[in-house]
């Protein structure tokens, strides 16, 4: 067991490794945004909280948009929880430039992801997206896909959590590898 999971581990690392030009353009569009919003549900959310964390000891103004759970339960019981994220992404965008949204989700198709990817375009906001199970839905929505094969989710989010070390490590180094 042990072994099969290191080994789609490593086959999912390498996908990541031949993505370098996506994470590196994914490194300089989140150095030049104002505002990074990061989304993502589950461990996603966790991997979101992270990155949104790291972004800022880069420099970088992030917020995780599953931090504020006052505000997240107050819209998804106002409204529903599927636009939960979507009125987020509003409220930290509409008339703002240069903000930038990275959705990271292992199967690409959650209706909350999606939903806020559609505002994000709606608002011409530029987004990432950090994807597995071949990326969803969300593959198309997104202006730069990182997409990974792989349908185990603790592999995606592992390999997810790698990506975002590398964003922030590129960032350090002024959005060049």
């Amino acid at each position: 067991m042990i072994s099969l999971y290191l080994k789609e581990l490593l086959n999912t690392l390498e996908e990541v490794r031949v993505q370098d030009k996506a994470i590196e353009q994914a490194a300089g569009i989140l150095l030049e945004s104002e505002l990074v919003l990061t989304i993502g549900n589950g461990g996603s959310a966790s991997t979101a909280q992270h990155l949104a964390q790291g972004l800022c000891n880069t420099g970088v103004k992030a917020i995780s948009l599953t931090d504020n759970t006052s505000l997240l339960t107050a819209i998804s019981n106002d409204e529903s929880y599927q636009e939960a994220l979507e009125w987020i992404v509003r409220l930290f965008s509409e008339g703002k430039s240069k903000v930038a949204i990275v959705a990271i989700s292992a199967s690409g198709d959650s209706t909350n992801i999606i939903n806020a990817l559609m505002e994000a375009g709606r608002l011409n906001v530029t987004s990432i997206g950090l994807l597995g199970f071949r990326g969803g839905k969300a593959a198309t929505m997104v202006t730069v896909p990182i997409i990974l094969s792989s349908k185990n989710y603790g592999i995606v989010e592992d390999a997810h959590l790698t990506i975002c070390h590398l964003i922030c490590n590129l960032i350090n180094n002024g959005g060049k590898g």
